[in-house]
Protein backbone atom coordinates (compact mmCIF):
# COMPACT_ATOMS: atom_id res chain seq x y z
CA UNK A 1 0.00 0.00 0.00
CA UNK A 2 2.84 2.41 0.57
CA UNK A 3 3.67 2.63 -3.13
CA UNK A 4 0.09 3.59 -3.92
CA UNK A 5 0.18 6.18 -1.16
CA UNK A 6 3.43 7.52 -2.59
CA UNK A 7 1.90 7.73 -6.07
CA UNK A 8 -1.02 9.67 -4.58
CA UNK A 9 1.42 12.03 -2.87
CA UNK A 10 3.41 12.61 -6.05
CA UNK A 11 0.39 12.94 -8.35
CA UNK A 12 -2.69 13.83 -6.25
CA UNK A 13 -4.67 14.87 -9.34
CA UNK A 14 -3.91 11.74 -11.34
CA UNK A 15 -7.09 9.75 -11.88
CA UNK A 16 -4.99 6.64 -12.55
CA UNK A 17 -3.14 6.95 -9.24
CA UNK A 18 -6.41 7.40 -7.36
CA UNK A 19 -8.05 4.47 -9.17
CA UNK A 20 -5.14 2.12 -8.52
CA UNK A 21 -5.04 3.10 -4.83
CA UNK A 22 -8.80 2.58 -4.65
CA UNK A 23 -8.40 -0.86 -6.24
CA UNK A 24 -5.76 -1.73 -3.65
CA UNK A 25 -8.02 -0.67 -0.77
CA UNK A 26 -10.94 -2.60 -2.29
CA UNK A 27 -8.94 -5.82 -2.38
CA UNK A 28 -7.75 -5.23 1.19
CA UNK A 29 -11.35 -4.77 2.32
CA UNK A 30 -12.51 -7.89 0.52
CA UNK A 31 -9.59 -10.10 1.56
CA UNK A 32 -9.37 -8.95 5.17
CA UNK A 33 -13.04 -8.10 5.81
CA UNK A 34 -12.08 -4.61 6.95
CA UNK A 35 -14.64 -2.43 8.78
CA UNK A 36 -16.97 0.18 7.32
CA UNK A 37 -14.45 3.00 7.90
CA UNK A 38 -12.23 1.42 5.25
CA UNK A 39 -15.20 1.10 2.90
CA UNK A 40 -16.02 4.78 3.39
CA UNK A 41 -12.38 5.61 2.58
CA UNK A 42 -12.69 3.55 -0.60
CA UNK A 43 -15.92 5.35 -1.48
CA UNK A 44 -14.30 8.77 -0.99
CA UNK A 45 -11.37 7.80 -3.20
CA UNK A 46 -13.67 6.41 -5.87
CA UNK A 47 -15.69 9.63 -5.82
CA UNK A 48 -12.45 11.58 -6.24
CA UNK A 49 -11.54 9.37 -9.20
CA UNK A 50 -14.93 10.12 -10.78
CA UNK A 51 -14.34 13.85 -10.37
CA UNK A 52 -10.87 13.57 -11.90
CA UNK A 53 -12.01 11.51 -14.89
CA UNK A 54 -15.75 11.10 -15.24
CA UNK A 55 -15.36 8.91 -18.32
CA UNK A 56 -13.23 6.25 -16.58
CA UNK A 57 -15.65 3.48 -15.68
CA UNK A 58 -13.47 2.12 -12.89
CA UNK A 59 -14.17 5.05 -10.58
CA UNK A 60 -17.92 4.45 -10.91
CA UNK A 61 -17.41 0.71 -10.41
CA UNK A 62 -15.40 1.13 -7.22
CA UNK A 63 -17.87 3.69 -5.88
CA UNK A 64 -20.67 1.23 -6.64
CA UNK A 65 -18.86 -1.58 -4.88
CA UNK A 66 -18.35 0.61 -1.81
CA UNK A 67 -22.02 1.59 -1.78
CA UNK A 68 -23.01 -2.08 -2.06
CA UNK A 69 -20.76 -3.00 0.84
CA UNK A 70 -22.33 -0.16 2.83
CA UNK A 71 -25.77 -1.59 1.95
CA UNK A 72 -26.78 1.39 -0.19
CA UNK A 73 -28.22 -0.77 -2.94
CA UNK A 74 -29.97 1.90 -5.01
CA UNK A 75 -26.85 4.08 -5.18
CA UNK A 76 -24.72 1.03 -5.85
CA UNK A 77 -26.84 -0.10 -8.78
CA UNK A 78 -26.84 3.37 -10.37
CA UNK A 79 -23.05 3.54 -10.15
CA UNK A 80 -22.46 0.00 -11.41
CA UNK A 81 -24.82 0.53 -14.34
CA UNK A 82 -22.99 3.76 -15.18
CA UNK A 83 -19.67 1.91 -15.11
CA UNK A 84 -21.07 -0.64 -17.56
CA UNK A 85 -22.43 2.11 -19.82
CA UNK A 86 -18.95 3.63 -19.95
CA UNK A 87 -17.17 0.30 -20.45
CA UNK A 88 -19.41 -2.64 -21.41
CA UNK A 89 -16.44 -5.02 -21.08
CA UNK A 90 -15.69 -4.18 -17.44
CA UNK A 91 -16.03 -7.70 -16.06
CA UNK A 92 -15.98 -6.87 -12.36
CA UNK A 93 -18.76 -4.30 -12.81
CA UNK A 94 -21.00 -7.01 -14.31
CA UNK A 95 -20.00 -9.40 -11.53
CA UNK A 96 -20.75 -6.87 -8.83
CA UNK A 97 -24.07 -5.87 -10.42
CA UNK A 98 -25.09 -9.53 -10.45
CA UNK A 99 -24.10 -9.94 -6.82
CA UNK A 100 -25.95 -6.77 -5.85
CA UNK A 101 -29.12 -7.99 -7.50
CA UNK A 102 -28.89 -11.35 -5.74
CA UNK A 103 -28.23 -9.75 -2.36
CA UNK A 104 -31.17 -7.39 -2.85
CA UNK A 105 -33.55 -10.29 -3.43
CA UNK A 106 -33.52 -10.35 -7.25
CA UNK A 107 -31.63 -13.55 -8.03
CA UNK A 108 -33.15 -14.02 -11.49
CA UNK A 109 -31.91 -10.55 -12.46
CA UNK A 110 -28.44 -11.28 -11.08
CA UNK A 111 -27.73 -14.43 -13.07
CA UNK A 112 -27.39 -12.80 -16.54
CA UNK A 113 -24.88 -10.25 -15.23
CA UNK A 114 -22.75 -12.98 -13.68
CA UNK A 115 -23.00 -15.19 -16.78
CA UNK A 116 -21.87 -12.25 -18.90
CA UNK A 117 -18.93 -11.72 -16.54
CA UNK A 118 -18.00 -15.39 -17.07
CA UNK A 119 -18.09 -14.95 -20.85
CA UNK A 120 -16.11 -11.70 -20.76
CA UNK A 121 -13.31 -13.20 -18.69
CA UNK A 122 -13.35 -17.01 -18.82
CA UNK A 123 -9.88 -17.29 -17.26
CA UNK A 124 -10.41 -14.79 -14.45
CA UNK A 125 -8.90 -15.85 -11.13
CA UNK A 126 -12.26 -14.96 -9.51
CA UNK A 127 -14.25 -17.59 -11.43
CA UNK A 128 -14.95 -19.36 -8.13
CA UNK A 129 -16.76 -16.25 -6.91
CA UNK A 130 -18.90 -15.93 -10.03
CA UNK A 131 -19.91 -19.59 -9.91
CA UNK A 132 -20.62 -19.32 -6.19
CA UNK A 133 -22.90 -16.34 -6.74
CA UNK A 134 -24.72 -18.01 -9.64
CA UNK A 135 -25.14 -21.09 -7.46
CA UNK A 136 -26.66 -18.98 -4.68
CA UNK A 137 -29.06 -17.32 -7.12
CA UNK A 138 -30.23 -20.70 -8.39
CA UNK A 139 -30.64 -21.92 -4.81
CA UNK A 140 -32.80 -18.88 -4.05
CA UNK A 141 -34.90 -19.66 -7.14
CA UNK A 142 -35.29 -23.32 -6.21
CA UNK A 143 -33.18 -24.57 -9.12
CA UNK A 144 -31.34 -27.08 -6.97
CA UNK A 145 -29.47 -28.97 -9.72
CA UNK A 146 -28.06 -25.72 -11.13
CA UNK A 147 -27.24 -24.47 -7.62
CA UNK A 148 -25.35 -27.67 -6.87
CA UNK A 149 -23.55 -27.64 -10.20
CA UNK A 150 -22.27 -24.08 -9.78
CA UNK A 151 -21.35 -24.68 -6.14
CA UNK A 152 -19.32 -27.74 -7.19
CA UNK A 153 -17.45 -25.72 -9.82
CA UNK A 154 -16.72 -22.99 -7.27
CA UNK A 155 -15.42 -25.56 -4.76
CA UNK A 156 -13.26 -27.20 -7.42
CA UNK A 157 -11.72 -23.82 -8.26
CA UNK A 158 -11.31 -22.73 -4.61
CA UNK A 159 -11.77 -25.63 -2.14
CA UNK A 160 -11.82 -23.34 0.90
CA UNK A 161 -14.58 -21.06 -0.46
CA UNK A 162 -17.08 -21.44 2.38
CA UNK A 163 -19.87 -19.64 0.52
CA UNK A 164 -20.01 -22.37 -2.12
CA UNK A 165 -19.99 -25.08 0.55
CA UNK A 166 -23.03 -23.47 2.19
CA UNK A 167 -24.83 -23.37 -1.16
CA UNK A 168 -23.86 -26.98 -1.87
CA UNK A 169 -25.07 -28.21 1.53
CA UNK A 170 -28.36 -26.36 1.17
CA UNK A 171 -28.95 -27.68 -2.34
CA UNK A 172 -28.26 -31.26 -1.20
CA UNK A 173 -30.42 -30.90 1.91
CA UNK A 174 -33.39 -29.62 -0.08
Amino acid sequence: GRYFAEAMRLAPDSALAVIEYTRHIGYEIWNKRLPDDSIREMRALAQKAILLDYEDARGHMFAGMAEMWLRQTVRAEVLLRRAIELNPSLTIAHEQLGTLRILSGRPAAGIPSLELALRLSPNDYRLFLKHGEIGLAHLMLGNLDAALSHAEVAITLRPAYWHAHVTRINALAR
